[in-house]
């Protein structure tokens, strides 16, 4: 978990981008 000010929506983006 790490930033979790990110919307459900564009969450994958975000996964993708942080834990990727």
């Amino acid at each position: 978990m790490q930033r979790i000010a990110v919307p459900i929506s564009g969450w994958s983006d975000v996964a993708q981008t942080q834990e990727g």
